[in-house]
């Protein structure tokens, strides 16, 4: 397993670039493999990555009708992720999961927040890319040695 640290100036240029990470690693999935498999976390703390992911221009490219998607998490009633995402982006609804209903296949990419507790255990070992936006919040910290794949922690500088 191999951890790469992506150290940002500012909350702006992190989210930059961990959206542009997502949408390459879709486009080499869906090019090597026809479809991408994505897990998403529904943790409060990615509300502004999943903003930037529905809002800004760069990311319309996102090849929505050749995904499947898994939702992951605790989530409060109607406020969720998987609402906001899959209302906005136009992705089939057929291809839309909840990791705790149904039983996840093998997914190339992985967003979470490195939060130890967010992790389903079924996920460690069937994901090639995990893409970790750490706020840098006070938490402890992410043993990416359990996980499988490539983890890529994307950290804002101080």
């Amino acid at each position: 397993m191999t951890q790469r640290i992506v150290e940002s100036p500012c909350e702006d240029t992190r989210l930059d670039k961990c959206t542009k990470a997502l949408i390459a690693v879709a486009f080499e999935s869906i090019t090597t493999k026809g479809e991408f498999k994505l897990a998403l976390s529904e943790a409060d703390e990615l509300d502004t990555f999943y903003t930037y992911l529905m809002c800004d221009p760069n990311m319309r490219a996102m090849p929505w009708a050749k995904m499947k998607v898994w939702f992951f998490g605790d989530v409060p009633g109607d406020i969720s992720a998987q609402i906001a995402i899959t209302t906005h982006s136009g992705i089939d609804a057929e291809h839309v999961f909840r990791l705790d209903e149904t039983t996840v296949e093998d997914v190339d990419c992985c967003v979470c927040t490195g939060d130890p507790a967010e992790l389903p255990s079924e996920l460690f070992d069937r994901c090639t890319t995990w893409l970790v936006v750490d706020g840098g919040q006070d938490k402890q910290e992410l043993d990416s040695s359990m996980l499988g794949g490539v983890v890529h922690r994307y950290v804002c500088g101080t």
